[in-house]
Order: C-alpha cells, then structure tokens, then sequence
C-alpha cells in the first residue's frame, strides 16, 4: 500500500497524460528602464550632510565618522557620496586614525577625481603623507595636486614644498632644488 501511495505522489501512474497542445505559448519577455529605489531623497540626505557636518565642527568626530559612513553607502548622488568621503576622512583625521582618513581621501580622488572636493582630499593626504614620512607616497600624492588644473597659489606652493620635501628625504638633492626654486618663485611673485 504505502509502495502504492508513493509511486502515485510521484507521478508514478498517472491518470491524465500532458499533449502538445496543452502548453501555453512563452510569455513575451518585456524590458524596463532600471529602476532605484532609495530610503531617502536629495533633500533628506543633504540635511543628514549638513548634521554630520555640525558634528564635525563641534568635534563630535566619532559619530560625525559614523554619520558620514553611512552617507556614503545611503547617497548615490555622486556630489553627496564626494562631501561625505572626504569630511569622513577629516573626522577620522579627529580621532587620530590617519590610516582610515587615508583610505576615504584616496577613495575621494579615485573615485571622484574631477570633483572639486578631490584637491581639498590630495591637500590633506600630503599632510598626512608629510606627517607619518612616507616618502614615496608623498612624492606621487604631491604630484598628483601639482598635476591639478586651476590650483590657487597657496596650493601649488604646498604641493611643491611636498615633492621637494619627499625628493631630499629620498635623497634626489637635485631634484628638490628645482621645486623648491619654483616654490620661492611663487611667493616672491
């Protein structure tokens, strides 16, 4: 009996046979633009910005990190992700995690690079970069601000102090004598 009940569930013997004509033509199938679904609007995720920034500036670097984290996964306006990655690096700056801050001003410039935030990101790392005497990171991180297209004054001298600095600390004297003559150019001028 049991043999019986199981050769019946599973199609064993089966009282009703499929034809051809039973089955229904394939359903065409249909594209549609992509849709995103977001949990916020604009509005809604530059007023967190904007929170996340007076934390900054108060010193509440802990929560403004995990405040601007946080954008920067919610966010996919790519200006909002840019202002959220580098303030983060700058509250991560605050706590004294130079590696972190390092890690979001380099997802910064990589992933924004045309952004205008992005030189305020290359400005810190040499800063950081100068700070921890990682010489060949400041060296090219250097080069990349000077590589920069409108670059004020102040920067470009302090884009050109770094290389010079990162050049003597890697022993190219040479080298560093003609940034740091352009540098003395710019003041004096």
């Amino acid at each position: 009996m049991a043999a019986a009940l199981l050769l019946t569930a599973c199609g064993g013997h089966s009282s009703s046979h499929m034809t051809a004509a039973d089955v229904s033509e394939p359903i065409p199938v249909q594209q549609l633009a992509p849709i995103t679904i977001t949990a916020y609007t604009t509005r809604e995720l530059l007023a967190q910005l904007e929170r996340a920034r007076a934390l900054l500036i108060e010193g509440a670097y802990d929560e403004a990190a995990k405040a601007l984290d946080r954008l920067m996964r919610l966010a996919d306006d790519p200006q909002i992700v840019a202002l959220a990655t580098h303030d983060a690096g700058t509250a991560y700056e605050g706590l004294g995690q130079r590696d972190v801050a390092i890690e979001r001003y380099r997802d910064l410039v990589t992933r924004y690079p045309s952004a205008p935030i992005a030189k305020n990101a290359l400005v810190r790392l040499t800063r950081i970069y100068g700070h921890l005497e990682r010489w060949k990171l400041l060296e090219q991180n250097a080069e990349l601000l000077l590589e920069r297209e409108g670059l004020p004054v102040m920067d470009r001298i302090e884009g050109l102090g770094a290389m010079a600095l990162a050049l003597v600390e890697q022993s190219h004297i040479d080298r560093a004598r003609i940034f740091v003559a352009k540098a003395q150019e710019l003041i004096e001028h």
